[in-house]
């Protein structure tokens, strides 16, 4: 790499130059210094005259091309951005101070209060995300956001993050090939509006939310990791994308969908894409040697590590974390067990009614029956019944052209007893008279029903 000749520009022989940054506060150059190999950075910038080019800056010094060699791998400016896709926004390469990492995040959770429609904590989480966003290349894991609640609401979400995340790609809806066909060398974020996500879509989405996620391709294998962000209508969509996620659940606010003068200037775009580039170039080594921890449970736990690990220099912050996370801990949780608990009943009274078989939406009609006669707001999906009901080792089949379901054959019948027992379900005083199974398990006992589970 060419040494820079002064604290100004680096000449190439295309003629691109490259500002070297200088650090915005002193605490920053300090951390920045503890690392004598911090992470090589690779990203797409544009010059001063405007054109995109290559940038590849290692312990603060680099080079800007139309192309660039690292570690064996060259990268180029994609041919996508000869499009229209040549629009999105891009940082221009050099100095933007953004003050403290406190105050970049303070200024990151007012754009999404002033401009969307979100409270005060999610603005707050969002602006952690967003962070994330900007770091996914020194992470192990890059947390799924998930978005529900209003159309209108959740497109303007979408529109809004397309401003501050590094390299969007705001997209209506997304197939595997057009997956394999992005430039995932440069691990872009995607914002994708999916109402109806199907099964192979979210199995791609949850897998690539790792680093080492290869998918096979026409022209051999590619890694899929990379930031995402999805837009789903219902909440059962949820429990197909895994335990990797951020949920952000919007309401009705239409007074701000509809004013089109909340949208921010591109002027304003082009300044914070500039500020978090600079707090990339400046703290990605602090991010990639981060041992920030958490006592939550394993999965919420490493979602709290991979976003705290981009908040660097400022404990107290890394702190705050915690309860905007034990927030969406508690209603997943709450979710996931109160499901877990329905879907059993559910087939308990399917065996109960002597039903031969059952396919996977009369189950969860049925479940979703029970909640309505409780009072719960709740609403499963079929999608979510379908996930839970492999959770719970019941494996569902097709039975003919009607779809997939179970059958209520002696065996599953006695798992579904076994399993709704086991989880305190029903106990073995509300039997069924009349169910041989409900007998046997009453001679049994619940905590020999629990050693076997």
């Amino acid at each position: 790499m060419e040494h820079p000749k002064s604290s100004g520009d680096l000449e190439t022989s295309d003629g691109l130059g490259i500002v070297q940054a200088e650090s915005p506060t002193s605490d920053n150059l300090e951390e920045t210094e503890l690392s004598s190999h911090p992470p090589t950075i690779i990203d797409l910038v544009r010059n001063s005259e405007g054109e995109l080019g290559v940038v590849k800056i290692q312990n603060k010094e680099g080079r800007i091309a139309s192309s660039v060699t690292h570690d064996g791998q060259t990268y180029r400016v994609p041919e996508l951005f000869r499009t229209s896709l040549g629009q999105i926004p891009v940082p221009q390469l050099g100095r933007q101070p953004y003050g403290s990492t406190r105050e970049l995040l303070q200024t990151l959770g007012e754009f999404f209060q002033k401009h969307g429609p979100c409270s005060e904590p999610n603005s707050r989480l969002l602006a952690c995300w967003v962070l994330s966003s900007w770091f996914t290349d020194c992470l192990p894991l890059s947390p799924l956001l998930i978005v529900t609640g209003p159309a209108l609401e959740a497109e303007l979400l979408l529109l809004l993050l397309s401003c501050v995340c590094r390299l969007p790609f705001l997209l209506a809806g997304l197939g595997p090939a057009a997956f394999a066909s992005l430039p995932m060398e440069f691990t872009p974020t995607l914002l994708i509006r999916e109402p109806q996500l199907n099964k192979r879509m979210a199995d791609l989405l949850r897998a690539s939310a790792q680093r080492n996620c290869l998918t096979v391709v026409p022209r051999g294998v590619r890694n899929l990791y990379c930031a995402k962000a999805v837009y789903v209508r219902a909440y059962g969509d949820v429990a197909m994308l895994g335990p990797y996620i951020v949920r952000i659940e919007l309401a009705s606010k239409p007074d701000r969908v509809l004013r089109g003068e909340r949208l921010p200037s591109r002027e304003k775009v082009q300044e914070l894409q500039n500020k978090l580039f600079t707090y990339r170039m400046f703290n990605n080594g602090g991010v990639a040697r981060s041992d920030f921890d958490t006592a939550f449970s394993s999965d919420t736990r490493a979602v709290a590590r991979a976003l705290g690990a981009c908040i660097v220099g400022d404990r107290a912050l890394q702190a705050e974390l915690v309860p905007l996370l034990t927030s969406q801990d508690e209603r997943l949780s709450k979710h996931t067990k109160s499901l877990e608990a329905t879907v059993l009943e559910a087939l308990l009274l399917h065996c109960h009614q002597q039903q031969s078989k059952s396919l996977v939406r009369e189950i969860t009609k049925t479940v979703n029956q029970i909640y309505e006669g409780r009072g719960e707001r709740l609403k499963a999906t079929v999608e979510e019944v379908g996930y839970k009901l492999k959770s719970l080792g019941l494996l569902t089949r097709r039975l003919g052209s009607s779809g997939r379901g179970l059958k209520f054959n002696e065996e599953t019948q006695l798992l579904v007893h076994e399993r709704a027992y086991a989880h305190h379900v029903i106990s073995p005083d509300d039997q069924d008279e009349g169910c041989m199974h409900c007998k046997q398990l009453q001679l049994v006992g619940p905590e020999e029903i629990v050693k076997g589970v």
